[in-house]
Order: structure tokens, then C-alpha cells, then sequence
């Protein structure tokens, strides 16, 4: 006659089976944002790619980050530029088509790869989805505004600049590719170029100067995400001006709300990895880590721009 299990033994095997999840589903975890972060780093590695084919079809120079529309250059752009139809801004879709992200789709035949997993999906505020002209997609990834049709030879320190990166933290935004930073251009009528810092340039004061024309082209504007920039652990990945793509740590406390200038754009951040600050050189003209022509030696004497 065969023998049931005793309530006690039944017991046990509840308890072990209990313990070996509690060990393992943090492991697997791990293991699943292991999983995420190689797919990010993978993704950016093909974007870097575009854009090496992109500037070698094109005179050495970076894409566009978006076309100049009448009150100057938008920092997003639809992505792609054609899904939705514009009554009130009919500009959108010509400055979208340009843009960084569509003008590096034939390279790289799919603008899913500028959307990771992890994020928060958004949409953007007051726009209709309902009945799209084509498929839209997600973006998270982000282009350094600083490189619009700047020379890719110029780039004083390929291997420490960031020229693409995930800089819209965990959120993606459906429709929308964004640059992050944006240079401050505001006159149709003149180049949209990249103007390295000096003791005169106006300096990154925020929103309310955003349709200045003082400020044309002596800033790039860098907002801070609304959301955590932690996308795997305490922080996110990178590609580098020279196609190199790396993890970055992101609020790393080295004294209270501070940061290590040298690789992390942002200081101040909250418990929950939300920055409230900028880097920017002494001047803030510019977010310090994403100057094409800083050498990444000579640090200078670093600023913060926000509320750290």
C-alpha cells in the first residue's frame, strides 16, 4: 500500500519550494534586465552604424536634429514624420522629415530600435491617435542636438562624446524622437550650427529664453526627464561619437546632490533617480559632456544649471 505525504512533509516541501524562489526570482530578474540592457546597447551599436553610413554619404556631417520651422528649431520631431497630418503647425511634418531620426531610417530600416523596453509609454499631450496615415512608432533614444550637420571630423574627442543615448530616461513618447540637448537656433534665416561657449554667449536660462533671438545658436537647452534616468540598475547606455557603445552611471553620489561631472550630464537627483540639474561648462552655454569641441581634458571649472 503507498504511503501519502504527512501534512509536516507537505509543509517542508512548500517551505524548500519557497526559499528556492525567493533566491532565484531576483536572479531572474537580473537576468531580464541583463537581457534589456545588451538589446539597448545593440540597438544604439546600429544606430551608430546609420550615422557613420549617414556622414559618409553626406560631406562628413551629422543629420539634421530637425528642420527650422518658423519660430526656429524644435527639439522633437514626428517620427515617422508623415503619421499624422498637421492643421495648426503645418511645419511639423517638413522639420520632422529631416530630422535625425528619419533622415537615418534608410540606413538602418527600422525605426524600432530607437524604442527600448523598459520605459514608462507615453503619449503626447492633446495629439489624436486614433486614425494614423501610417504606423507610428516609440522613441527613447536620443540624439546630441550639438551634432546637427556638424563635421564628424571636428569632433575633438570621438571616443568621449555622446552622440546618441538613451536621454529620455525610462519614458518613450509614441510618435516623437527628440534631441537631448537642442541647440538654441531661433532664426529661421540663419545656419543652425553648433557656436562653442564664451565668456559673451547669452547662457542656458531656460524655457522663457527659448524664443529669443538673442540666444541664437550660443546655447543648447537640456531639460531634465520628469521620470528616472535608472533604465538598468543605476543607470543607462551610450554611443559614443566614434561608434562605441558603453553603460553609464547615472547619480552616483559623490557629495550630497552632486555627481561625477566627468560622465554623468546631471546632478541632484532624487531617491528615485530623477535629476534636477545640468552639468554645463563655466559659461553654461552648454551641457558639458556634449560639446563636439571639448577635449575631455581640460575640465575648466564645471557649473550646475537648475536646483541640485
Amino acid at each position: 500500500m503507498r504511503k501519502a505525504f504527512t501534512l509536516i512533509e507537505l509543509l517542508v516541501v512548500i517551505a524548500i519550494i519557497a526559499i528556492l524562489a525567493a533566491i532565484l526570482f531576483p536572479v531572474f530578474a537580473q537576468a531580464k534586465l541583463a537581457a534589456k540592457k545588451t538589446v539597448a546597447i545593440s540597438d544604439l551599436k546600429q544606430l551608430s552604424l546609420a550615422s557613420a553610413m549617414y556622414i559618409g554619404d553626406n560631406n562628413d556631417t551629422y543629420p539634421l536634429s530637425a528642420g527650422m520651422e518658423p519660430y526656429g528649431l524644435p527639439w522633437d520631431i514626428r517620427v515617422p514624420s508623415n503619421w499624422q497630418s498637421d492643421g495648426v503647425n503645418p511645419y511639423m511634418v517638413q522639420a520632422s522629415a529631416v530630422g535625425w531620426a528619419n533622415s537615418l531610417q534608410p540606413y538602418t530600416k527600422s525605426t524600432a530600435i530607437l524604442h527600448e523596453s523598459t520605459e514608462v509609454l507615453e503619449n503626447w499631450p492633446g495629439d489624436s491617435y486614433a486614425n494614423p496615415l501610417t504606423a507610428i512608432s516609440w522613441a527613447n533614444l536620443a540624439f546630441n542636438g550639438d551634432l546637427t550637420e556638424y563635421s564628424a571630423s571636428a569632433v575633438a574627442a570621438p571616443s568621449s562624446l555622446i552622440a546618441f543615448w538613451q536621454g529620455n530616461g525610462i519614458e518613450s513618447v509614441k510618435g516623437y524622437g527628440y534631441s537631448q540637448p537642442v541647440l538654441g537656433c531661433y532664426d529661421p534665416t540663419l545656419p543652425c550650427r553648433y557656436v562653442p561657449s564664451s565668456p559673451t554667449c547669452q547662457g542656458l536660462n531656460g524655457d522663457e529664453d527659448w524664443f529669443n533671438p538673442l540666444f541664437n545658436q550660443t546655447d543648447a537647452y537640456q531639460a531634465t526627464p520628469g521620470l528616472t534616468m535608472w533604465m538598468y540598475g543605476k543607470g543607462l547606455n551610450s554611443a559614443q561619437a566614434d561608434g562605441s557603445v558603453r553603460f553609464r552611471h547615472m547619480g552616483m553620489n559623490q557629495t550630497p546632490n552632486l555627481t561625477d561631472y566627468k560622465t554623468d550630464p546631471y546632478a541632484g537627483y532624487n531617491a528615485l533617480g530623477q535629476p534636477r540639474a545640468v552639468w554645463t561648462d563655466a559659461t553654461q552655454c552648454h551641457a558639458l559632456l556634449f560639446e563636439p569641441d571639448f577635449d575631455f581634458q581640460n575640465w575648466g571649472t564645471p557649473t550646475i544649471w537648475g536646483n541640485p
